[in-house]
């Protein structure tokens, strides 16, 4: 990555970072917690700047708030970083600048007004930020995808716009959007050295492991695609769910079948869920304490800070999920269950402890 002192300097400030981090104890006193104490605990003054005002405006400040959180702290890991270990995570960042590409997107296949879409767009750093006006003013979305096309954006939105000419359905474009970010952090991986590039692929694998499960059991079992069309959205992952294993996973039946084919030791893991929504809470945990391990012990200063971004991200959709809940008046049931807490058929998913060694 650079010299010692970098890796010094980097690996201090993930550190210290990392005691940020939800712990479980923290995680199961969420749903208890009111919007005053939430504001408190975890500094989000923004929900007491916003009160009064209707229940979308609200969460939208929050969801920015939090997003520039990690955002700053993102700035301040790569400060040390050049070349491509500073691409890749910043790669990883620009997954924030795909939920403003997907919310102009929804809304031009809607027919909202510009001030409607630019309502949903977040406002984020030079380094992440789409021409948003330009893309405001086209009349369709194979007219912004083909603006796009014209700059830095071209492979992403080119892409795009072949799956929407084809198919034009939203979800299998917001899919391609999806693949083609992640295909693009598997590559900047790939490209590192030594064991910064070793590193660096298992936090992208764990990452991406669990990401490709739920989009399998999704793309089959939900909303019913083929084999082959589910096969198509996936990324391999350089981990265990890689290319000839997919393509095994597509063509079985049923999710039960799916689950029993994983490889050990998920299968083992997985035994007995029930539901999508179980399988995503225990991968959840797998990948949990697969990073905290990272993070702990690993001798990549790069993978610790990439480990770190991926659950701080999480921890904070975490906490979104419970200011969303708070403000809409939901019960503490629901809020376990968004957060994935324990659930009627979780009774043999790993422990955290457990977790971290699978």
């Amino acid at each position: 990555m650079g010299t010692s002192s970098s890796q010094v300097y980097l690996n201090t400030r993930v550190t210290l970072f990392a005691s940020r981090l939800l712990n479980e104890e923290q995680v199961e006193r969420l749903p208890r917690l009111g919007l005053d104490d939430l504001a408190k605990l975890y500094g989000l003054a923004i929900l007491q700047q916003e009160q009064g005002f209707p229940v979308g405006p609200q969460l939208r400040a929050v969801e920015s708030a939090l997003i520039h959180t990690v955002l700053n702290e993102l700035l301040v890991l790569i400060r040390p970083m050049y070349g491509e270990a500073r691409e890749l995570v910043t790669h990883w960042a620009r997954k924030f600048e795909l939920f403003n590409l997907k919310a102009l997107i929804r809304g031009k296949l809607n027919g909202l007004r510009e001030t409607e879409i630019q309502s949903n767009l977040h406002d984020l750093p030079a380094y992440l930020a789409l021409p948003h006006q330009a893309l405001l003013r086209t009349e369709s979305v194979l007219e912004l995808l083909r603006q796009l096309e014209r700059g830095q954006y071209r492979a992403i939105a080119g892409q795009a716009r072949k799956v929407y000419e084809e198919h034009r359905e939203s979800f299998l474009l917001e899919a391609a959007i999806d693949q083609h970010y992640y295909a693009g952090l598997v590559k900047r991986a790939r490209h590192l050295s030594g064991v910064d590039r070793d590193e660096t692929r298992k936090v992208v694998g764990l990452h991406l492991d669990r990401v490709n499960l739920m989009w399998l059991l999704r793309y089959r079992f939900t909303y019913h695609l083929s084999p082959s069309e589910a096969y198509y959205q996936l990324v391999p992952s350089p981990r265990q769910l890689f290319r000839d294993r997919l393509l095994v996973l597509v063509n079985l039946p049923t999710r039960e079948r799916v689950l029993e084919a994983l490889p050990s030791p998920l299968s083992q893991a997985m035994a007995g869920a029930e539901s999508i929504a179980e399988v995503e809470r225990r991968m959840y945990a797998i990948t949990s304490g697969n990073l905290r391990t990272i993070i702990a012990y690993s001798p990549s200063a790069v993978a610790r800070a990439l480990a770190y971004l991926v659950l701080r991200e999480l921890d904070l959709k975490r906490l979104f999920a419970v200011v969303q809940g708070r403000l809409l008046e939901l019960d503490d049931s629901i809020l376990r269950l968004a957060l994935g807490l324990q659930t009627p058929d979780s009774a043999q998913a790993p422990t955290a402890a457990q977790a971290a060694t699978l």
